[in-house]
């Protein structure tokens, strides 16, 4: 049984390190458009109150923790955007790339708790 290892061929490498400015949701640099700025700002500030981060490692958790809460919102609104789409093979597998997006960041979410 072979091990999936990603893309190997040159160009296979250079479409996979685009994948990110696809749709952002596998970034750990958040990615904010200017109409989701309020919505970002009350999830930080509501965390923030809860969390109340004291000191550089807890606020590097906090981090941690607001990044991954932030990505799950955004997989939660692509997911919401294709779903209103007309079903389709293409439409069903970027349902799916969002829900396993949303998976992964709550599972960091989960891990900044602890």
């Amino acid at each position: 049984m072979s091990q999936q290892t990603g893309p190997q061929s040159p160009e296979g490498k250079a479409a996979s390190a685009q994948n990110n400015r696809q749709h952002g949701l596998s970034t750990t640099n958040l990615i904010i458009l200017p109409h989701e700025q309020p919505l970002y700002d009350e999830i930080a500030s509501e965390l923030r109150n809860e969390v109340d981060p004291v000191g550089h490692l807890e606020d590097f958790a906090f981090k941690r923790l607001l990044t991954a809460r932030w990505q799950m919102e955004r997989a939660q609104a692509r997911e919401a955007e294709f779903l209103v789409l007309e079903r389709s093979d293409a439409n069903d597998a970027k349902v799916q790339n969002a829900q396993r997006y949303y998976m992964r960041w709550e599972g960091s979410y989960n891990r900044a708790m602890t």
